[in-house]
């Protein structure tokens, strides 16, 4: 049913809704805050580069948070606490400002560069992205940047961390020739493969009941939103092409996805299968 009325929208909307999508602002890496009232988002406009904004989750009271330029935002547990990403003397690092956009606090500096924050479920540590020499690894700090600890091998080109819901494993995207997504267990550093099939550079999210992991894949017509059943390690195609989605987050319920489009940000029901857009 959702699959049709998008279509039918397309099809009415036609191209031009696209090129203005374009013109007008495009949406990217959006996040559920912690009480799944709230959201955040990187957003590019005609009159600015990508920047963060908030929104309450039914897309309205949108708030600029940045204005210098910065992605990747990762709400902290207490949602007191924003993680992003910026340009800091031509190299990516982390900072951490308030949920409202305030007190901006510099985590990274040094030689490597450092992105794709996520905050550890008692918000006490964070993951992040290391890439220094052109090698990629996934390391966890203290949450106020202190205390680096590589938990990936410096052979994976590891990227996009994610916490399991009790705080004891990692899951992670490897890129190479085949990708593939693995989970370390953050104490002892044992690894897991768990799936590399028909893969794309693709964030990851667990679901609150850890048993499950979404994620994107496939290219062009094949590519979708897939759910990896951590148990079975069964895959299911919950959306597919027709919307070119990306960027899959569970809401903290498990009962919705949210995800970027090509021309906005929307909401996929896990129960239903319907599809609302949310921004655009």
């Amino acid at each position: 049913m959702w699959r049709t009325i998008w279509k039918l929208a397309a099809i009415a909307l036609g191209c031009a809704v696209a090129a203005i999508a374009l013109v007008a602002a495009q949406y990217e890496d959006p996040k559920w805050s912690p009480d799944g009232k709230s959201i955040v988002f990187v957003m590019k406009t005609a009159a600015s580069d990508w920047n963060i904004y908030r929104a309450s989750v039914d897309g309205s009271g949108i708030r600029q948070l940045t204005h210098n330029g910065a992605w990747d935002p990762a709400w902290s547990p207490d949602e007191k606490s924003i993680a992003f990403v910026s340009t800091v003397q031509g190299k990516r690092q982390i900072s951490v400002m308030s949920a409202e956009g305030s007190s901006v606090q510099l985590l990274t500096s040094g030689p490597a560069e450092h992105f794709h924050p996520a905050f550890s479920p008692d918000g006490g540590r964070m993951a992040l992205t290391s890439v220094e020499d052109g090698a990629s690894r996934i390391v966890v700090m203290d949450s106020g940047g202190s205390n680096f600890k590589p938990v990936t091998p410096i052979e994976q080109r590891s990227r996009w961390p994610a916490w399991s819901p009790d705080g004891k494993r990692i899951a992670y995207f490897v890129q190479g020739p085949v990708s593939e997504i693995w989970q370390v267990n953050v104490d002892t550093l044992e690894r897991v493969k768990l799936f590399d099939s028909g893969l794309i550079a693709t964030t990851l999210d667990w679901s609150a009941d850890r048993k499950q992991i979404t994620f994107t894949r496939g290219i062009g017509k094949d590519a979708g939103i897939d759910i990896l059943n951590l148990e079975t390690h069964q895959i299911r195609r919950v959306l597919g092409a027709d919307l070119a989605p990306g960027q899959p987050r569970w809401s903290p319920d498990g009962t919705q996805i949210l995800f970027s489009t090509v021309t906005g940000l929307a909401v996929l029901d896990s129960r239903s299968s319907s599809v609302h857009a949310l921004l655009h």
